[in-house]
């Protein structure tokens, strides 16, 4: 695939993924919004738990109420941030917001708080933005600032979730409160519990254990990411190192082919030359009719050979080239094969009509076309292939009809194909021709009855008269 395709789908595929990304980002902000009608403390039996540790005095107990609590917090707060974080990156990534880059980064910042205290006045729930989610959202920003495009989303999210949770611990860890953390009710009520039973030390050193165990998880986490971004970066600048070399070697050998083009070109020119010089002498001093028409015949295939030889090192480039010339080309390089009684040509083109065409390409594949043709009237007596050339509403139609073994129904979807076939060829013939017809802007039609006749015809658009 070349790069351009590859690219292009590429491109076509991060549309996709932000597509789907920003739609994800907006359900998790619409649920955030709703999530306070079914998620709450009683959900979870939070308070139930609550009381079995303070009336038993066990610890555990108290344990088993901070899980259910970071594990309420993170079902109601994790959709907020991941919302946010989804659109920033969804937007950031999109052409139309290029220079809206402040806002984009900003974005977290404005929904987040918004959310936080959107919840309040409908539900009479107050969501408590502290300490931990100033620095949530300050990671958030930091997360959508780093430039880790080879990073996927996914992988993304678990960088900032693994963090989200070991920071909810902070929020019951004794002694944090007058720094901002876990001023919500039921955070209040389990470090109030804790100091009755005396057992403070014992919350805060779990809580800071699990706090330290997810945290260093979640560096090691962003380290690995990091490195496998650098690795990604470096493969990128090798293969492209690589595809300049290799652009590189390819136009020194398109020179050197040029080169070699140009030799050969001369090489082939000069016995061509020579022939048309004996040709004329030759036909200076014969007298017989007959053996004029051959030295003609001759001395005009060599001229048509000169004139394609020269397009040889001009084969990429395509030439306003008058229709009446091209046919005589056509039939130069048919002549070989095709006797001139089996072959009718009509040329109803007006004079100095023009076609913008490669003419080697072209004429191998009309002449391939005849060939066929010839190959399907085989040796019938009543054999005839017409060659027909029209103009019609600015194309230029070339038809040949053949009433030869022609082909069935079914096989006429497949003549493009290659390697088909209907006769003992290799069957590459039809999907050249397709190929060059299409790379001229042109079409190709075949119609076939079997047994009867089969008519090819090609279009190319009518040059102008600038040539294009």
């Amino acid at each position: 695939m070349c790069n351009g395709c590859r690219g292009g789908c590429n491109t076509f595929h991060q549309l996709i993924r932000n597509k789907y990304y920003l739609l994800i980002g907006l359900l998790l902000l619409g649920y955030s919004l709703l999530c306070p009608l079914f998620l709450t403390d009683r959900t979870l039996g939070i308070y139930e738990t609550y009381r079995i540790a303070l009336h038993g005095e066990s610890l555990s107990a108290l344990f088993v109420t901070v899980l259910k609590l970071i594990l309420l917090n993170c079902m109601r707060s994790i959709p907020i941030y991941l919302g946010a974080f989804l659109l920033a990156e969804s937007l950031s990534a999109a052409e139309q917001f290029s220079h809206w880059s402040l806002f984009r980064r900003l974005l977290p910042l404005m929904i987040i708080p918004a959310i936080y205290y959107l919840v309040f006045p409908i539900y009479g729930i107050r969501y408590d933005f502290g300490m931990p989610a100033l620095i949530l959202v300050t990671y958030v920003l930091i997360l959508s600032h780093l430039n880790l495009f080879s990073v996927s989303i996914p992988q993304k999210i678990i960088t900032f979730v693994i963090p989200f949770v070991g920071m909810q611990f902070l929020d019951v860890t004794p002694g944090l409160t007058n720094y901002g953390f876990g001023r919500g009710e039921i955070s209040s009520d389990i470090k109030i519990a804790a100091l009755i039973m005396g057992g403070e030390p014992e919350l805060t050193v779990y809580c800071l254990t699990l706090f330290s165990v997810l945290l260093f998880c979640s560096i090691l986490h962003f380290q690995l990411l990091l490195r496998e971004h650098r690795i990604q970066i470096a493969a990128a600048q090798s293969q492209k190192v690589q595809d300049e070399l290799y652009q590189t070697r390819l136009e020194a050998l398109r020179m050197r082919s040029s080169s070699e083009a140009q030799s050969l070109v001369h090489d082939l020119k000069t016995p061509l030359t020579t022939i048309q010089l004996l040709v004329g002498l030759s036909a200076m001093m014969e007298e017989n009719p007959l053996i004029q028409d051959y030295l003609e015949r001759i001395s005009n295939a060599s001229e048509n050979m000169s004139i394609m030889i020269s397009d040889i090192l001009h084969e990429d480039h395509l030439t306003a080239t008058p229709v009446e010339e091209f046919v005589r080309l056509v039939l130069a390089s048919a002549s070989v094969f095709l006797p001139s009684e089996v072959l009718v040509v009509s040329n109803q083109c007006p004079k100095g009509t023009m076609v913008r065409i490669n003419r080697i390409r072209m004429i191998r594949a009309i002449v391939n076309i005849l060939e066929n043709a010839w190959k399907a009237v085989g040796q019938k007596k009543t054999g005839r292939i017409v060659f027909t050339v029209q103009k019609e509403d600015g194309w230029i139609r070339f038809q040949v009809a053949d009433n030869g073994i022609g082909i069935e129904n079914e096989q006429l979807q497949h003549i493009f194909d290659i390697g088909w076939s209907n006769m003992k060829s290799t069957g590459l013939g039809l999907n050249y021709v397709k190929h060059m017809v299409e790379a001229h802007g042109g079409r190709i039609q075949i119609q076939s009855t079997p047994m009867e006749r089969t008519v090819v015809t090609i279009s190319i658009k009518e040059a102008t008269n600038n040539g294009r």
